[in-house]
């Protein structure tokens, strides 16, 4: 997760997972780590906060929700006016398909088989699309590349084929 360095940084930072063991783990660290943070047991579809957030991430999480779209819109109303929220995903192409998920679950084993599904995939333009049409102002979508000779992650404007992130504002 990212709410530990976020918080080393100065950040008042909530982080929310579904998975009880994930948030009960995260807590014991960040109390070992004297790091100040909310953690939220909360499936995000029922997500009940009573506050509302400058920036919401939601990394590596849309590409695996059954309707992401009903959830990013109940996000979006826990965002201040002028907010951001940053995304990270795997777009839906024929790259993703065979690097994304063939060659990292099936050859290199790099995540658990079966952790993508192809046909929740998010396109850059579906997402801002419905990011446009629900008040909010596409800043920047930029792809994320692994260069497997030097195993290391590097950002590229315009290689969004396989894993990308998409920034925006609300208006």
């Amino acid at each position: 997760m990212v709410c530990e360095p976020l918080a080393r940084l100065g950040a008042n930072v909530t982080g929310i997972d579904f998975v009880k063991k994930n948030i009960e783990t995260a807590k014991h660290h960040a109390k070992i780590s004297k790091l100040d943070i909310t953690y939220i047991n909360q499936d995000l579809l029922s997500i009940k906060l009573n506050r509302q957030f400058d920036i919401i991430l939601m990394l590596e999480v849309i590409e695996h929700l059954n309707n992401w779209k009903s959830v990013v819109n109940k996000i979006l109303r826990h965002l201040k006016p002028n907010g951001k929220i940053i995304f990270s995903t795997i777009n839906r192409t024929f790259h993703s398909r065979i690097f994304a998920i063939f060659f990292a679950e099936e050859v290199l084993k790099w995540i658990p088989k079966k952790t993508h599904n192809y046909a929740k995939l998010v396109r850059p333009k579906e997402l801002i699309s419905f990011l446009e049409k629900n008040n909010m102002k596409v800043l920047d979508t930029t792809g994320l590349i692994f260069n497997p000779i030097l195993r290391e992650w590097f950002l590229n404007k315009k290689m969004t084929r396989i894993n990308y992130f998409c920034t925006a504002q609300k208006i």
